[in-house]
């Protein structure tokens, strides 16, 4: 997948600025100490990013200022991210390391947005290459040679993605002066020209909001007028191209979006997120004027929305917006929505509907990799305890649907504490947290040597799985139906986002209800294999072809356990 590099540029720099661009760091690359370039992301033995430490001086006077930068260089069709990644990917982060300097804010591009084919996931970020700076002062008191150091962390994506990490190092002599670099200046300067404008810039186009109500409500849209001025306060008159705005992260918002409307004046279309954020929020990003064949100008959006209050709130009255840097906004605020009068719903699916399709999704994780490998390993393990004990089957399976539920009612009650905390959660969160990736690993792969045939508990063959499933089997079976769930929670998004969606955004009773969906269909196969006699009387007889399915089920939790730990990569 191409996707066009777009470029901004506040004095019309065009292709010919970015092919400039292109061809002096090609020139200057030979320029550079062997600690300033490293290359990252291997692919099939294939770095697919290279990143270098660029200064635009090459000495620099005490109490002086100057720029340092890091040039990342990609392969075709691979990217990285802007500092709002969008619906996937890892924010790019650069941090600094040198004495004697004081390294300001990083510089930002105007990124590039990246949608899939399907159009269900967008990103920002950037491709072929970029250069992300900052500005620099140095010590009054400075003297002999300076050590700047940096270190990158990124994603880089195409399909997949591959983490990046690169530590660059370089000198910089202090002198009577500072001196510019004539090969890396012109870098700088043409990644300048690219970076929007801060609100309230000299000579950078003016931003006010207007909202169509003095609150925001959980969960439900809003809408508003954006006008940009030039500095001199007249309305903006030119057009917009390509996705000319890309949104910052706004807490307490979960989309928002722009579309042209007029001279200066452009559309606001956004939805509140269903969780109350603590502050008001603020509408934040990039903003682009222009097209490519008039040129590029863009600025930083910094505008406050309004408060947030529950659905249902009555709000207290209707307060006017501040507008940064604008005396009067375009357009006048309505009064908030009376609580007796409330703006309807949007309602994608019904409590029916969601719960539906949760116990259908919860059916369908049996099939999927990160619990095939578990459901296999309980049924190689009744088809031995049908043929001994027929009596204990249906305790066992009672156990094994309870430790699923129980477990889903625990994760349930982590979702509502986390969300009455403040924080936006998903299904699968507990898997973001390396230290929970690295314990299941290492349990699966316990038991998989268990499976081998490395160790046993304390006896071998099957009198010891006999004993095992008297003194610990309703425990076992429990224990079995928690590690389904927890293996489940990766796999479930492509088929519950919805429902599990649809629960986050509602009530306590709806969360339980959903859960319990889920967990009842992750458990229902089990249980009808178990307790309808026409299937138990399928099952194969013990023989040796059990001490292979052992050794397969081993190798299955090997692979599950490299599978999450993929994940985690």
């Amino acid at each position: 997948m191409t996707h066009p590099w777009r470029k901004k540029s506040g004095s019309r720099l065009g292709g010919l600025g970015a092919v400039a661009m292109l061809l002096l760091g090609a020139v200057a690359q030979a320029a550079l100490p062997a600690t300033a370039v490293g290359s990252t992301a291997p692919d099939e033995g294939d770095p697919r990013l290279e990143g270098a430490l660029l200064l635009d001086a090459t000495q620099v006077k005490a109490g002086g200022d100057l720029r340092v930068g890091v040039r990342l260089k990609l392969d075709p069709d691979w990217h990285v991210y802007w500092k709002n990644p969008g619906d996937s990917g890892l924010a790019t982060e650069v941090s600094w390391d040198a004495p004697g300097v004081q390294v300001g804010d990083l510089r930002w591009p105007f990124p590039q947005t990246f949608r899939t084919p399907d159009g269900f996931i967008t990103t920002h970020g950037y491709h072929d290459e970029v250069l992300l700076f900052a500005p620099a002062h140095v010590s009054e008191s400075a003297t002999g040679t300076l050590t700047v150091s940096t270190a990158v962390d990124a994603l880089a994506c195409k399909v997949h993605c591959i983490p990046a990490q690169l530590v660059l190092s370089r000198t910089l002599p202090v002198g009577p002066e500072t001196v510019t670099d004539a090969e890396f200046a012109p870098l700088f300067d043409a990644a300048q020209a690219q970076v929007p404008a801060a609100p309230g810039a000299e000579g950078a186009p003016r931003v006010a909001l207007a909202l169509e109500g003095a609150t925001l409500t959980a969960g439900k849209p809003f809408t508003g007028t954006l006008t940009v001025t030039t500095a001199d306060g007249k309305p903006f008159a030119g057009n917009v191209e390509g996705d000319f705005f890309v949104p910052g992260r706004i807490a307490g918002v979960d989309v928002v979006a722009l579309k042209p409307s007029g001279a200066g004046r452009f559309a606001l279309e956004g939805k509140a997120s269903p969780v109350v954020p603590k502050g008001e929020p603020r509408l934040t990003g990039a903003l682009r004027l222009g097209t490519q064949a008039t040129g590029f100008t863009a600025v930083d959006v910094d505008a406050p929305l309004a408060p947030v209050v529950a659905d249902g709130a009555v709000a207290a009255g209707p307060a006017p917006l501040k507008l940064p840097s604008v005396k009067d906004a375009a357009g006048k605020v309505a009064p908030a929505v009376a609580a007796s009068a409330p703006v309807a719903a949007e309602s994608p699916m019904g409590l029916g509907l969601a719960l539906v399709f949760a116990f259908l999704g919860g059916a369908l994780l049996n099939l999927m990799p990160c619990v095939f490998p578990v459901l296999a390993l309980k049924a190689y393990g009744f088809t031995r305890m049908v043929q001994e004990e027929k009596g204990k089957v249906a305790p066992h399976a009672a156990a094994y649907a309870g430790g699923i539920l129980a477990t889903m009612m625990l994760l349930a009650g982590a979702v509502l504490a986390v969300r009455a905390g403040g924080t936006s959660v998903g299904w699968g969160f507990q898997f973001q947290e390396p230290l929970f990736v690295a314990a299941v690993s290492a349990i699966l792969v316990a038991f998989a040597l268990n499976l081998f045939g490395v160790y046993t508990l304390g006896a071998d063959g099957t009198a010891l799985a006999g004993k095992v499933d008297q003194s610990h089997g309703l425990m076992r079976s429990a224990g079995e139906g928690v590690l389904a769930v927890v293996l489940a929670t990766p796999c479930s998004a492509p088929l519950l986002g919805t429902a599990v969606g649809f629960a986050f955004a509602a009530g306590a009773a709806t969360v339980v209800a959903v859960f319990l969906a889920l967990g009842l269909g992750l458990a229902l196969p089990f249980c009808v294999l178990v307790l309808v006699p026409g299937l138990t009387k399928r099952l194969p007889k013990p023989g040796m072809w059990m001490e292979r399915g052992k050794q397969f089920l081993g190798f299955a939790l090997l692979g599950t356990t490299a599978w999450l730990v993929w994940v985690m990569g």
